[in-house]
């Protein structure tokens, strides 16, 4: 199915939804150094009292996905027409914010914001 969307309605959504990734993004990195510092502190503590600690640390580092968004802002934007048509694979994305890889960001996120 084909949509017809009017521009910019469709890049109102598109960059309301960036920003919205960008803030989840924002949140989560900082409690990632937060626990990176954490576990590195652990660490020195620990070899400074003389014990031989195993010096990896694993951590999933949250990833943003925000040339995506301004990918696909520019896009839109340099079309000459006032609407634009979307598929339905499109809508999901740029409207509903439903990509390919926002499981996997949004299970990295909340591994970080339990941590808050």
């Amino acid at each position: 199915m084909i949509t017809k969307v009017e521009k910019k309605e469709l890049l109102r959504v598109l960059a309301e939804n960036e920003k919205k990734h960008k803030e989840e993004y924002d949140e989560a990195i900082i409690v990632y150094k937060e626990k990176a510092i954490e576990k590195l502190n652990d660490k020195i503590k620990r070899l400074e009292k003389g014990e031989f600690p195993n010096l990896s640390i694993t951590l999933p580092q949250p990833k943003h996905f925000l040339k995506e968004y301004k990918k696909i802002y520019k896009m839109i934007s340099m079309n000459e027409s006032g609407y634009i048509e979307l598929t339905e694979g499109e809508f999901s994305q740029y409207v509903l914010d439903d990509w390919v890889w926002k499981d996997t960001f949004l299970s990295t996120n909340s591994f970080y914001s339990a941590g808050k």
